[in-house]
């Protein structure tokens, strides 16, 4: 499985995006100080890839109601020295080095 998240580590798109941090968002509507509704997003899930959220919606999307909206987010993880020592990690266990 490691090689696998590795291989689409290296192709996949990655949105433009310093050390990719995928999430699944559901639609989380909520309303300011003054009660005025806005739309807001949660993060439930976070991958190394967009596959990785595929498999995740293909497997799981029956556990939330049908109303519930989902999103693609991709965050970038330039500022975390774990998530970036994690990513390098792997890419370094298949002889490889991530695009940047």
């Amino acid at each position: 499985m490691i090689k696998s998240i590795v291989d689409e580590m290296m192709t996949q798109d990655n949105r433009a995006t310093s050390y990719p941090v995928f999430c699944v968002q559901r639609r989380a509507d909520a309303f300011d100080e003054e009660g005025v509704p806005f739309v807001g997003w949660r993060t439930i899930q976070t991958f190394f890839t967009n596959k990785g959220i595929k498999q995740f919606l293909e497997n799981y999307r029956n556990d939330y109601d049908e109303e519930i909206e989902f999103r693609v987010y991709v965050k970038s993880g330039y500022k975390n020295p774990e998530w970036k020592a994690v990513r390098d990690f792997l890419a370094a266990s298949e002889n490889k080095e991530l695009p940047r």
